[in-house]
């Protein structure tokens, strides 16, 4: 038998088996969520993107913006109580406001919620004044803000972010606190608005120290500062160093300031002038009191 010509020699059995198809698995490294301009942070500042298994499902592009992802329980959902959640909760559909065109693409009011609430919980920075870099963000974050839980970052374009918070408490704390400064250039932090879009946006207001030089001390009462800084912006708090009277050079207020509007260079107390400063703000022209240009730049001079 072992010289029969039916046998099969073993070079015979080498090439069927070299011959023979395998169906190659697919690496688990390569099943990501693919997305380079959503990534999910720890609290420590560290980004983390968990590879799912073979068995488990790949998350969609939704449960990705979202943070909902199939493989893992998802944050718990919170609601912020403010006086701009008229800004998201839009009762009135489309169908309602406008005519049904070709071009139109309109939804009714209660598919609207349930596509803004995944962002509710979420908050719009930009740095003034400087660009911003989607990879430095995290660490950067973490210096500045000390948060309890997790947040997912969203790059919008334009140097505008998206910061979802796990936590409310962290969400507050962004959110009322400040203001927030990186490198001498102030962080903007605002709710999430629907129809928001990087490209047609205008920052109009701005949480900013507000330094009085050489203040009077008569005038460094809690009621008298406020009133005076009142005069400038909505007064957020004071800062603790003009509250105790540790420092009579200048007296320092944080304000709500409305960019829109002119900025004052002074006021008067009484018949006394007092100069106003605005501090980390550059670009002021006190010729027209407006953002975004010196008063060497500024259109409404008549040469």
């Amino acid at each position: 038998m072992e010289n029969s010509p039916d046998a099969p020699t073993l070079g015979d059995e080498v090439l069927k088996r070299t011959k023979k198809k395998y169906k190659r698995a697919r690496p688990t490294s390569d099943i990501g969520d693919g997305s380079s301009d959503v990534a999910a942070v720890s609290a420590d500042g560290a980004m983390f993107a968990p590879a799912p298994s073979m068995q488990e499902r790949i998350p969609s592009y939704k449960d990705r913006l979202t943070g909902a992802t199939p493989n893992r329980p998802t944050w718990t959902d919170w609601k912020y109580e403010s006086s701009d959640d008229f800004l998201i909760d839009e009762t009135v559909s489309d169908t309602e406001e406008t005519l049904e065109q070709d071009d139109c693409v309109s939804f009714f009011a209660e598919k609207k919620r349930a596509m803004r609430q995944p962002w509710r919980n979420a908050l719009i920075i930009k740095l003034l004044g400087k660009v911003l870099g989607y990879k430095a963000l995290p660490s950067l974050i973490k210096q500045l803000w000390v948060l309890q839980g997790n947040y997912r970052i969203v790059d919008l374009g334009i140097d505008y972010f998206l910061i979802k918070f796990e936590k409310m408490e962290d969400y507050k704390q962004v959110l009322d606190g400040g203001p927030w400064v990186i490198g001498g250039h102030y962080l903007t932090v605002r709710q999430w608005t629907s129809n928001f879009s990087s490209s047609s946006d205008k920052i109009a207001n701005l949480i900013a120290w507000i330094p009085f030089p050489e203040l009077p001390l008569e005038y460094y009462h809690s009621v008298a500062l406020r009133r005076i800084a009142a005069k400038v912006g909505r007064v957020v708090h004071l800062d603790d160093t003009t509250a105790n009277v540790m420092r009579g050079s200048f007296a320092r207020v944080c304000v709500e300031l409305d960019l829109s509007e002119p900025l004052r260079p002074s006021l008067w107390l009484g018949k006394f002038r007092q100069r106003v400063k605005y501090e980390g703000l550059q670009l002021i022209c006190f010729y027209c009191g407006r953002f975004g240009h010196k008063k060497e730049d500024c259109s409404m001079i008549i040469m």
